[in-house]
């Protein structure tokens, strides 16, 4: 995983899982009788909590149908998750850290109103998973929805993707 899985709101009530979009790095495609190694960029869609509480730089195995990626963007594919992840490595001590930053903020946020709580997480390291839609529009409409994107850019709390 070269990202921090982003939990995406359900829009349509008779799905009760939680769903979540992961950007990746596919390393092996298996089928019933093929093994092919591969090194290709590629977005993950999922379904279900165990993916919550990965962190980038964790391997993982998954089952799930390869797509063609959304027009304009750099991945390779898109996978289409079928199975909750079977985690292959733990994630790296830097991005451990990170993700208990991360964890701390949000904890810390849990004591603001239920609009605001994602607002603090959102601004300071770009995390918007718990970003109220009402304050998202808000920001949107102000012309101010870059400043999660643009706090988000801090090197420390952000996930890494290197070598």
């Amino acid at each position: 995983m070269t990202g921090d899985p982003e939990r995406r709101p359900n829009r349509n009530s008779r799905f009760t899982q939680e769903s979540y979009v992961v950007s990746a790095d596919l390393k092996l495609i298996q089928t019933p009788t093929t093994r092919q190694a591969v090194n290709v960029p590629i977005m993950v869609f999922a379904a279900g909590r165990a993916w919550a509480s990965l962190l980038p730089t964790q391997d993982v195995e998954v089952t799930g149908r390869l797509a063609r990626p959304t027009p304009g963007t750099l991945e390779a594919a898109t996978l289409l998750a079928r199975t909750p992840p079977r985690v292959l490595s733990p994630p790296s001590a830097l991005q451990t850290a990170a993700g208990t930053l991360r964890a701390g903020l949000r904890s810390a946020a849990d004591v603001l109103p239920p609009d605001q709580r994602g607002l603090l997480p959102g601004l300071v390291v770009g995390d918007v998973s718990r970003m109220d839609p009402q304050v998202t529009a808000d920001l949107k409409e102000a012309g101010l929805s870059h400043l999660n994107a643009v706090s988000g850019d801090n090197p420390i709390c952000q996930p890494f993707s290197g070598v």
